[in-house]
């Protein structure tokens, strides 16, 4: 899970003397943040399509988006993460210990492997599995983890920050033209 903050602490004044626009402001900062969210969702997505990340299907369908916010609005905190148990294993690989569950190894044996006969399937999946356990993804297969949401959150930060900013500009606008009414 990644988290943005935006403030929109400018408004806090334009709020406290004119409480009639505040339904207003919160209406529109809320979709704004909904697009924002929208487009960091969607570019997780295709970063996890481009590594082809191991049952990405998924980890993709875990993806989801939540909206908090604090103090009428004007300061909102938008998140973006898997839901998917596995997600934190996709994310940064998964460090020696407990076995990891046979399903996703033996899936991963058919599709890269390419292997379809149930009883090699099994066995190759067990000893994958068996060297995850031993040395961990990060130290025996050198994967570090899709790192989807580090990227993400590379990727789209500067564009977030500049899509609220130009929200916050329109919104001031808009409060101007409604307060002249």
């Amino acid at each position: 899970m990644f988290d943005i903050e935006l403030d929109a602490d400018e408004l806090e004044e334009v709020l406290r003397r004119f409480p009639q626009v505040e339904r207003m402001v919160d209406r529109r900062l809320r979709a704004a943040m909904e697009r924002m969210l929208a487009y960091l969702h969607q570019k997780a997505v295709r970063i996890t399509h481009e590594k082809d990340l191991i049952n990405s299907g998924t980890y993709v369908g875990s993806l989801e988006t939540k909206i908090r916010g604090w103090g009428r609005g004007v300061m909102m905190r938008g998140q973006v993460g898997p839901t998917a148990a596995h997600g934190e294993v996709v994310e940064r690989g998964r460090r020696p210990g407990k076995w990891p569950p046979p399903g996703p190894i033996e899936l991963w044996v058919r599709r890269k492997l390419g292997i379809n006969n149930d009883a090699q399937v099994r066995a190759v999946g067990f000893l994958v599995a068996r060297a995850i356990a031993t040395k961990g993804t990060i130290a025996r297969f050198g994967y570090e983890g899709g790192k989807v949401l580090e990227e993400t959150a590379e990727q789209g930060e500067r564009r977030v920050q500049n899509m609220w900013r130009g929200e916050v500009q329109d919104l001031g606008r808009e409060i101007v033209n409604h307060l002249r009414v």
